[in-house]
């Protein structure tokens, strides 16, 4: 994989125009700064945009080739199915067996949420209401292979909208054609939803309209949503919980829900309606939630040491899923790491936005940290640092998921990898203040 440049004349009013007339819209509607003349964008998203505004003359392109495309898209949607796997093998343990590998401040807040995520894992017509979600790998350039899988983000992942649009615009800006890509993310989500068929009474996009990219994200699915069905696309603020209604308690103005895709975290969705939770037996075969709570544990950074147990006790799940680029993870394992005289990481198992992560000596000094608000339960990783092509800074890859859709409960392990999603940063950890998006195109060979 090496890096080229091109003019690829990014004209933000044009995307967001074609792209995004309900974001627009929603920016429209709110108080304008008087120094804001009609018409221009907040300044929140032309920083948002800032990258491919200041590079839309000598734009960096990653060019990957073709030939790499079925290796990396096997090893991505193997991994989804051993966390889907494990994550069932997880939920035959006992609660307290959960906590040691999945416990944190919200779990045991907020304890009956297990048995919830266990429902919507079990039960035939909840288990496989999944959307989308992103993995987060080391990718080695020189021989286009994935190295290490970091994490799966499968609760609320970011960074949608310019590995799907932006990234359409820029290869056809290439190009010429939208074909050398690999970006099928939107196609997949339309099928996904073409067989799930019309969703029964009302489906709701919740979104928080004061931040720009969880809006962008939104609309992403809502549009793809509202091919098929009515969707109404709502603030978060705007959702409210009827302690009268017991099938279908969650409501937007006078509509009571029952399809729920919100881009809020499930530690802050429970939080805010813990009553609903608590007696979520009343409601939970009616109102359905994309993403299932289910997906927070493939999400929570503890599965992976939970994986790494496996791979060491259970030699089946080992001769299936060994052949991966799994890293060592452990939920106290910095002793083990230091014995080997070997890097490791820790890192919440609920933090977001890669905050309070900290990188370490073998001896146990600290190296590089990130701060952030999370001050939870940890895990142990293996450190495994990013790749850099040449000419150009520290990358990671993402791989976008969309689920593949079918009648039987055995669906829910099997995930298309649909969008590949590249990020370059400055600092040994990216964060949400240095990370950058760059487009790819695809090269023969």
């Amino acid at each position: 994989m090496h890096c080229t440049y091109h003019n690829i004349n990014f004209d933000l009013n044009k995307l967001m125009i074609e792209e995004l007339p309900w974001t627009q819209a929603f920016y429209r509607e709110m108080p304008k700064p008087e120094s804001q003349a009609d018409g221009e964008f907040f300044e929140d998203v032309k920083e948002y945009f800032a990258f491919p505004l200041e590079h839309s003359a000598n734009m960096p392109v990653y060019n990957l080739h073709l030939s790499s495309c079925a290796q990396i898209e096997t090893v991505f949607e193997e991994a989804y199915a051993m966390l889907v796997e494990a994550v069932g093998r997880l939920f035959n343990l006992s609660n307290d067996a959960i906590m040691r590998y999945m416990g944190c401040d919200f779990l045991r807040k907020h304890p009956y949420f297990i048995d919830y995520a266990k429902f919507t894992y079990r039960d035939m017509g909840s288990a496989r209401q999944a959307i989308y979600g992103r993995f987060d790998a080391a990718f080695d350039p020189v021989t286009e292979s994935v190295t290490g899988i970091y994490e799966f983000n499968g609760d609320t992942p970011t960074m949608l909208f310019e590995s799907v649009a932006v990234q359409n615009a820029v290869c056809k800006a290439i190009t010429g054609e939208h074909e050398m890509q690999l970006n099928s993310f939107y196609p997949n989500l339309q099928a996904l939803f073409e067989e799930m068929g019309e969703i029964p009474g009302t489906a709701a996009v919740i979104h928080e309209s004061k931040c720009f990219e969880d809006t962008a994200t939104c609309e992403v699915i809502a549009q793809v949503m509202g091919e098929h069905n009515t969707c109404l696309f709502a603030d978060v603020h705007d959702i409210e919980y009827d302690f009268n209604n017991k099938t279908n308690p969650f409501v937007v103005g006078d509509d009571h829900l029952s399809v729920i895709f919100a881009l809020v975290p499930w530690e802050e969705m429970v939080d805010t309606f813990p009553q609903a939770y608590k007696e979520w037996q009343n409601w939970a075969g009616y109102t359905t939630m994309l993403e299932p709570a289910w997906r927070w544990f493939v999400s929570n950074k503890g599965i992976w040491a939970y994986v790494t147990n496996l791979m060491q006790t259970d030699s089946v799940f080992a001769n299936k899923y060994g052949h991966l680029p799994t890293i060592e993870t452990y939920v106290d394992g910095a002793d083990i790491f230091q014995a080997r005289g070997e890097q490791y990481v820790s890192k919440p198992k609920v933090g977001r936005m890669s905050t309070n992560v900290d990188i370490y000596n073998s001896d146990g000094s600290v190296q590089f940290s990130t701060d952030g608000p999370y001050n939870d339960d940890k895990v142990y990783q293996a450190y495994t640092p990013p790749y850099q092509v040449e000419g150009r800074h520290n990358f990671i890859i993402g791989m976008f998921m969309v689920p593949d859709q079918a009648t039987d409960y055995n669906s829910i392990k099997q995930a298309t990898a649909s969008t590949l999603c590249i990020r370059e940063f400055d600092s040994p950890v990216l964060g949400v203040r240095n990370e950058r998006f760059i487009p790819h195109v695809l090269i023969e060979g």
